[in-house]
């Protein structure tokens, strides 16, 4: 494909012919030459002076203008001391990073420069010694978390390497700082990669924004990943009445409750009275109650209310849903005076009326 291509310089100042003091330091005939007295330049060739000066063979060699091969290191990614012909291809891996230490939480890696890697991308740890610690294997595929512009944690699977947000990354690769090294260690990342991004909210015209710029391109394919997300068993979502008695929603005296079941496993004991379920943005459940299924021991039925949304919305077809606040890109207001009631999880704030006016209706439910 396109691109570019960078040709570093091996060997002494010699290659390219004599220099003039006012040709720019390209030499002579402005291409590299051979120069048997050159003893530190492999076959003759040491570098192309200028990108008009060299292009590739038939056989993706790099060549000079004469159809010499110009040589260098060959395989920069993979092996970055050999020194021989430069062979591009498509290749399997496109970018290398060299590893300068661990980290205190013997997890996360820090690199020698801006790894410039996403979330997702699939990565190897190459070592030229042995590998730190147990986690990690020797050309195994692994998943990026990126933690900063030089720092990196590396999982299992691409699901916990998007949505980990464990205390201390607890799904993370172990790599015991003490077990790396500062030469010999760097991380490769393969052309075929995921890329991810955190988004951060969604408008009324359906555009999603993310904390950094995507790089995603028309046609993408794209998955989402939703940080704890919790399935409920399938096929149990259902409207009620106050009651809990299974009601449609079209009936006039819906009120906007609803009822379904998680495996007992996946029961929090956050799961409480008065407690939020995210199912999406403008689809947050107020928990009423959260009991063990009579029927079935191995379950907890949750229900329900959406009322306070306008317009209410269905929760039919839901299948999952989070614990954690879904942002979205809304109309934001001021407040003030905010204190608690003496009540817990209960508080109160004063609104400007002419703010209130540009919100939504307020009623009671509502989650702001």
């Amino acid at each position: 494909g396109d691109g570019y291509f960078i040709v570093k310089k091996y060997g002494t100042a010699s290659i390219g012919g004599n220099v003039a003091a006012d040709d720019g330091g390209i030499g002579a005939q402005g291409i590299a030459q051979p120069d048997s007295s050159d003893k530190g330049a492999p076959g003759g060739i040491s570098f192309a002076t200028r990108a008009g000066d060299f292009r590739l063979d038939k056989n993706g060699n790099l060549v000079n203008n004469m159809g010499m091969r110009v040589q260098g290191i060959s395989d920069y990614i993979n092996n970055p001391g050999e020194i021989g012909d430069i062979k591009f291809d498509r290749g399997e891996f496109m970018a290398s990073v060299d590893v300068l230490r661990g980290s205190t939480d013997n997890k996360t890696i820090v690199m020698s420069k801006a790894h410039g890697f996403k979330t997702g991308n699939i990565v190897i740890f190459k070592s030229d010694g042995d590998m730190p610690g147990n986690d990690l294997q020797e050309a195994t595929p692994y998943y990026v978390r990126v933690v900063d512009d030089n720092k990196l944690l590396l999982y299992g699977d691409l699901h916990s390497a998007s949505t980990d947000a464990s205390v201390g990354n607890e799904m993370a690769k172990s790599v015991p700082a003490d077990e790396v090294t500062i030469t010999g260690m760097r991380i490769i990342k393969k052309l075929a990669s995921y890329e991810g991004v955190h988004t951060v909210g969604i408008n009324e015209e359906n555009t999603i924004s993310s904390e950094i710029a995507h790089g995603l391109k028309d046609g993408d394919n794209v998955r989402f990943y939703i940080p704890n997300s919790v399935n409920i068993t399938a096929g149990t979502m259902i409207s009620v009445d106050e009651d809990g008695v299974q009601m449609p929603e079209t009936d006039a005296n819906f009120k906007g409750n609803w009822q379904f079941t998680i495996p007992i496993d996946d029961y929090m004991t956050s799961m409480t009275p008065d407690k939020v379920l995210n199912f999406g943005t403008g689809k947050e459940l107020l928990i009423q109650s959260a009991v063990v299924s009579d029927v079935d021991p191995t379950q907890y039925v949750i229900t329900g209310s959406v009322a306070g949304r306008d317009p209410m919305p269905s929760l039919a077809g839901e299948t999952k849903f989070t614990m954690a606040p879904l942002m979205s890109l809304i109309t934001t207001v001021d407040i003030n005076n905010m204190a608690t009631t003496g009540t817990a999880d209960q508080w109160s704030f004063y609104l400007n009326a002419d703010d209130y006016s540009t919100l939504a209706p307020v009623k009671v439910g509502t989650v702001l």
